[in-house]
């Protein structure tokens, strides 16, 4: 995907924030840049088990964006928000097992590999695999 369609397709997924909150489906965010305000990707929290204090985090960004750092920033952001605004205990992220850069996010922000799904989805038509990371509030 080129930026610009990341970035329209950002905005279709975060028109639709509002109704998935209200639904308590998951809460969606974008991630702009500090400088300037553009939309660089988005954040997805989902899958809550609120009896459990867990939740799940999805992530991306525009390809344009990679190697800034632009990540690591938000989702250690994000994971502070979860367990202080939330109250969450445990968080999860689920990266294919191919997407290096992903992992390496995960890694820096102190979330641990705990498992690796094995061909648990289907991407652009073919299976893939998952590694599931998590981290708990310490």
């Amino acid at each position: 995907h080129t930026a610009h369609k990341i970035v329209q397709r950002t905005e279709e997924v975060l028109s639709r924030a509002p109704k998935y909150f209200a639904e308590r489906d998951s809460i969606r965010f974008a991630i702009e840049r500090k400088s300037d305000g553009k939309v660089m990707g988005i954040f997805d929290l989902h899958s809550f088990s609120p009896q459990n204090h867990r939740m799940e985090l999805g992530y991306g960004l525009a390809k344009a964006y990679w190697g800034f750092g632009y990540m690591t920033e938000a989702v250690r952001e994000v994971i502070r928000f979860a367990f202080d605004e939330m109250g969450m205990h445990r968080i999860e992220a689920e990266c294919e097992t191919g997407n290096l850069r992903s992992i390496r996010v995960a890694e820096r922000c102190g979330m641990t590999l705990e498992a690796t799904r094995v061909e648990n989805e289907v991407n652009k038509g073919r299976f893939v695999s998952n590694h599931v990371y998590a981290i708990v509030r310490q």
